[in-house]
């Protein structure tokens, strides 16, 4: 019962005073642990425990199923790019953008007559990508990139070599080293996180039915 809990929690904070106080007489009263504030970690504790974490529930498969057909279209993998890249700063007030275009299309120009885009980019870029050839890790999504990249990267082929793009305070020369198309998770792919994201639900609901419960009991009145 709660006042058994209650008595319970008395025991192990009286403990853990006389052991505090046993084993260390040099503390000072701010060092001190409020018997109080104890009291309240440990009964929190128990509540949570006994309303919220033994409650919990693990999700069907058939919960899992339904969760994954009603919700497809959040489950959509977005097209994506890996990407080369070429970068020259016009500066920072654009005092060298005459010559930051020169030097673009020089790169461009290099790579044109067969230079690769890693050794152009090793030679011209000035982005910190150029020690690895210009190679930027990982998937690109579409929405991650500004508008005149993402409309450059998401429509050049394969190995194809963009032309000049001005954007900010910078010239980019893109390269696409692979994609893919958007595609829809399969259930196997998705079902572990469907379970997480049930799971927590679930947890916030029931703290949710415990706070509203201990709210009513209080009486409270603003």
């Amino acid at each position: 019962s709660f006042e058994t809990k209650k008595q319970l929690v008395e025991q192990m904070i009286a403990q853990e005073l006389l052991l505090e106080q046993s084993s260390d007489k040099s503390s000072n009263e701010q060092e001190e642990h409020s018997y109080e504030e104890m009291k309240i970690q440990y009964l929190a504790q128990i509540l949570h425990q006994d309303e919220v974490d033994e409650k919990l529930t693990e999700p069907t498969e058939e919960e899992i199923r339904d969760f994954y057909e009603k919700s497809k279209k959040d489950l959509i993998i977005p097209a994506s790019v890996q990407l080369n890249l070429i970068w020259i700063s016009q500066g920072e007030n654009a005092e060298k953008k005459e010559q930051a275009f020169q030097k673009a299309k020089e790169a461009l120009s290099a790579i044109n007559s067969g230079m690769s885009f890693a050794e152009a980019a090793k030679q011209y870029s000035e982005d910190s990508s150029a020690d690895y050839g210009g190679q930027l890790q990982g998937d690109l999504y579409k929405e991650f990139l500004v508008p005149p990249l993402a409309e450059a990267a998401f429509s050049l082929e394969i190995n194809k070599v963009s032309d000049i793009l001005e954007y900010s305070d910078g010239y980019f020369i893109l390269q696409v080293r692979s994609r893919t198309e958007e595609q829809l998770q399969s259930y196997d792919q998705a079902a572990e996180g469907i379970k997480s994201h049930i799971n927590e639900q679930q947890h916030v609901q029931l703290e949710m039915n415990m706070e509203k419960t201990m709210l009513e009991n209080a009486n409270f009145i603003i």
